[in-house]
């Protein structure tokens, strides 16, 4: 009995600690220097460099990420770990254009899916994913924005 509440406690704090995580990709990351940046120094904390199986857009002042069907692209990003997910999520969500996740006008969805870290550890984290048709936007080369 005891050893099913142990694998239920690792399952709750397992499926609590993905939710706290976030890939950014695009103006959120550091050495980008954008404004908003400053909400994850001060609310969030660094745990490393992944990547997600998705492919990266220019959309013109900001990139756009949607997953890739065939599995073979890649996009460059920063894993953090947010401190109170529930104060900065709705922050980020609005700055993203995502104000609602089932919302077809929203620009983005916020969603949980897998990133490869560079340490070769899987994590789920949450990701603004591009709701809208990518058809005419330039692909982003590499998949890292910063080299854009």
């Amino acid at each position: 009995m005891k050893g099913d509440r142990t694998a239920g406690f690792h399952d709750w704090v397992r499926q609590l600690s993905m939710k706290e995580l976030l890939f950014v990709y695009g103006t959120l990351r550091r050495a980008v220097g954008h404004p908003i940046h400053e909400l994850l120094l001060n609310h969030a904390d660094y745990v490393g460099m992944g990547r997600y199986a998705g492919l990266l857009f220019d959309v013109g002042r900001y990139p756009a990420v949607v997953p890739d069907p065939g599995g073979g692209g890649s996009v460059v990003g920063e894993v953090y770990r947010l401190r109170a997910a529930d104060a900065v999520l709705p922050v980020l969500d609005r700055y993203e254009g995502c104000t609602d996740r089932e919302d077809a006008e929203a620009e983005y969805r916020r969603v949980v899916q897998p990133v490869r870290m560079d340490d070769g550890n899987r994590r789920e984290a949450w990701i603004y994913l591009y709701n809208h048709r990518t058809e005419g936007l330039r692909p982003i080369a590499g998949g890292d924005y910063l080299r854009r």
